[in-house]
């Protein structure tokens, strides 16, 4: 694995999150305060669950992996999460694909503990369960 380094997340919902990129990824974006984008039942009431991808700011739509990877390579393409982690920023964990391709993914409804990015985990320390 690359060297790489956790970007905490700041928002009063994200609970010690972190999103894992690249040491070439940090130096860029280490400047800006990083929120959870969370998933919320019918789009509507509280937050559930940790945070699902980083954003720029509270109340912005720019996402971290969409400004690791730049511009799209073509009209339609989305950033997928290879291993459907949208904590993981991680370069090889980054591909441009269509949005049928991107759902065609099976997704875990909860990532394993082993690949949630916390500080605990990041300090070797052992997750609640």
């Amino acid at each position: 694995m690359s060297r790489c380094y956790l970007v905490p997340l700041v928002g009063p919902n994200d609970f010690g999150a972190a999103a894992l990129v690249d040491i070439e990824d940090y130096l860029r974006i280490a400047s800006g305060r990083w929120y959870g984008l969370h998933e919320r039942r019918l789009n509507q009431g509280p937050v559930w669950g940790g945070p699902k991808y980083a954003r720029m700011g509270p109340d912005t739509a720019s996402l971290m992996h969409r400004m690791i990877m730049g511009e799209p390579p073509f009209v339609g393409a989305v950033v997928d999460h290879i291993d459907g982690n949208g904590l993981n920023n991680l370069r090889s964990n980054l591909r441009w694909v269509t949005q049928r391709e991107n759902h065609l993914n099976p997704r875990p409804l909860e990532p394993p503990p082993s690949v949630r990015l916390t500080y605990p985990a990041a300090l070797g320390l052992p997750l609640a369960a």
